[in-house]
C-alpha cells in the first residue's frame, strides 16, 4: 500500500508537470524572444533616427561647395574665387579645415591656409576623378592629431562634360558632425559606429576614434553592408555572430552617401534578467503546488475510493 501511494503521488505529479513544464519552457524561451524583439526595434529606430539627422547635417553644414556650382561663383576672375572662399572659410571656422583652387594641370593656385606651400595635385586620386569626369567627388581622411575630414573635389564647369579650368578642393572637418551624433546617443544600450564605404570608423559610441585614426570596423559588418549593396537595402536589422557570440544589430545608410551607421549588443545585455529571475521563481512554486496537490489527490482518493458506496 504504501509503495501504491508513493506510485501513485508520482504519476499525478508527472501527468500535471509535463505539460507544465513544456509551458514553462516556452514562456522562458518567449521572454527571450520578446526582449530580443523589443531591442531591435529601439536599435531600428534610433539608427534610422541617427542616420537622418546626419543626412540634414551634410546637406546643411556640409555642402560648403554649393558656391562652386554656382554661375556667378564661375564666372568670377581669379581672385574674386579666392576672395570668395576666403569669406566662406571664415564664415564656418568649425567646419572648413581648407579650400584649395587646383588649376587643370594639377597645380594648386589658393588656398586659404596662409604660408601653405603651393602642392601638386597631379597624382591625387581624388583630384583626377573629379577632373575626369567632371562631377563632386569625396572622401574620408583620417590624420592622427585631429578629427576626421572630409575631402570634397569639385570641378568648375558651366556644363555638364565640360572640362574644368580648375577644380575646387576642400577638407571639412568631422567634429561638428561627430559631436551632433554623440548628442544623440547618449544612453545607449550598445556601441554604435558610423563607417565610410571603405569600413572605415568615422564615429564610435566610445570615442575611441579619437585615439585611433582609420580604425576598421569587424568584417561581419563589412559583410552586412556589402550584402546590402548588392540588394539595394537601406536597412537592416537582426541577430549575427560576432566572434562566437550573438549579437544583435541594426544597421541604416546615410542618405546620398556611401556611409553606414549601425548599432551592436550583445544578446546577453539585453535580457531583463529581472523578469526572466522572476518567471523562474513563478515556475519553482508551481512545480511545488502541483506537488502538493499530488499528495491531496492521493488522500481524496483513498477517501472517496475505500468509502462504501450508500
Amino acid at each position: 500500500m504504501k509503495l501504491n501511494k508513493y506510485k501513485f503521488i508520482l504519476s499525478v505529479f508527472f501527468f500535471f508537470s509535463l505539460p507544465f513544464f513544456i509551458l514553462s519552457t516556452h514562456f522562458l524561451t518567449s521572454i527571450n524572444d520578446i526582449s530580443k524583439k523589443d531591442m531591435l526595434s529601439y536599435m531600428d529606430f534610433r539608427v534610422k533616427t541617427v542616420s537622418s539627422r546626419i543626412s540634414d547635417v551634410l546637406n546643411v553644414k556640409y555642402d560648403a561647395l554649393a558656391v562652386a556650382r554656382e554661375k556667378k561663383f564661375i564666372d568670377m576672375s581669379l581672385e574674386g574665387k579666392k576672395a570668395e572662399l576666403a569669406k566662406i572659410a571664415k564664415n564656418f571656422p568649425e567646419i572648413v579645415n581648407e579650400f584649395s583652387l587646383i588649376n587643370g594641370e594639377g597645380k594648386e593656385v589658393f588656398s586659404t591656409l596662409k604660408g601653405k606651400k603651393p602642392g601638386n595635385f597631379k597624382d591625387n586620386g581624388i583630384f583626377k576623378n573629379a577632373k575626369t569626369d567632371s562631377f563632386s567627388v569625396g572622401a574620408v581622411n583620417y590624420p592622427y592629431d585631429a578629427p576626421p575630414e572630409l575631402i570634397i573635389a569639385e570641378p568648375l564647369v558651366k556644363t555638364k562634360g565640360e572640362k574644368p579650368r580648375y577644380v575646387l578642393m576642400a577638407r571639412l572637418s568631422l567634429g561638428y558632425l561627430n559631436e551632433e551624433i554623440s548628442r544623440l546617443v547618449k544612453k545607449t544600450h550598445g556601441n554604435i559606429n558610423l563607417v565610410d564605404a571603405g569600413n572605415q570608423i568615422i564615429f564610435d559610441s566610445g570615442y575611441n576614434y579619437l585615439f585611433k585614426a582609420g580604425l576598421q570596423a569587424e568584417d561581419t559588418v563589412s559583410v552586412i553592408t556589402d550584402a546590402m549593396v548588392r540588394n539595394n537595402i537601406p536597412s537592416y536589422n537582426g541577430a549575427v555572430n560576432f566572434n562566437g557570440v550573438e549579437t544583435l544589430i541594426s544597421v541604416s545608410n546615410v542618405d546620398s552617401t556611401a556611409w553606414w551607421i549601425y548599432e551592436k549588443t550583445d544578446v546577453e545585455n539585453v535580457i531583463d534578467y529581472r523578469l526572466y529571475k522572476w518567471a523562474q521563481k513563478v515556475i519553482i512554486i508551481g512545480f511545488l503546488l502541483i506537488i502538493v496537490f499530488s499528495y491531496i489527490s492521493f488522500k481524496l482518493a483513498v477517501f472517496w475510493l475505500n468509502k462504501p458506496e450508500e
